[in-house]
């Protein structure tokens, strides 16, 4: 009997978890999981990185990320967002493209948010116009490391980078976090739920880059 369908929480599309065709290849982000341990470090190292990836969502104004959610048995979601936060001067800007991938095919949902005023299409259909009922920080949130939530954090050192390992007690989560070792900028977080085991790995492909979010033509 297949599962009753459900509402994906990567991308809000509401689906139905039978047996996909989708590979679960591993990604080089993997190896977060399972870098080998640095000897020892201090509460006050740990302390240390833990502020910097603090500072570094501080400051956080633009950027592009992408994400996957694994379920381990077939289906998977992934998500694009480029965002800009805004100052003063200029609204926020925030575009996503969120993909759910199964047996019964792609849906896609894309979306464009500027200020108070979105656009939203599926798939290649055309663009609807709505006002903005919530802001997208709230999704942006869900992919961000949140240093003000990490306790009783671990450091792991391996070739890329500074690997920080805790459990975050809201989202019920092993949590892992790939770190720029010389700038202290967050590179890949990844989550892995309890008890379901589904796995979140998040790439930041730009970290305070600029980017480019224009409203879409509308017929």
């Amino acid at each position: 009997m297949l599962a009753a369908p459900t509402s994906d929480p990567l991308t809000g599309l509401v689906v139905n978890r039978e047996h996909s065709t989708v590979p679960s290849s591993p990604s080089p982000a993997t190896q977060v999981a399972t870098a080998t341990a640095a000897p020892a470090p201090t509460v006050t190292q740990v302390e240390a990185v833990i502020k910097q990836v603090a500072r570094a969502q501080a400051g956080l104004r633009t950027g592009q990320l992408e994400a996957t959610m694994d379920y381990g048995q077939g289906p998977r979601s992934a998500v694009q967002i480029h965002f800009d936060l805004g100052d003063r001067q200029k609204p926020l800007r925030f575009h996503s493209v969120a993909r759910y991938m199964s047996t019964a095919g792609d849906q896609v949902v894309e979306r464009i948010t500027i200020g108070e005023q979105s656009w939203v299409r599926k798939a290649n259909s055309s663009w609807v116009a709505q006002v903005a009922e919530e802001s997208p920080l709230a999704e942006l949130q869900t992919f961000l490391p949140q240093a003000d939530m990490i306790s009783d954090a671990t450091i792991a050192k391996d070739a890329h980078g500074l690997i920080l390992r805790w459990y975050d007690t809201r989202r019920a989560a092993d949590m892992a976090l790939l770190i720029d070792s010389a700038s202290g900028t967050p590179r890949e977080p990844r989550q892995q739920a309890h008890p379901t085991g589904v796995v979140i790995q998040v790439t930041y492909s730009g970290w305070n880059t600029p980017v480019v979010i224009t409203p879409p033509a509308v017929s």
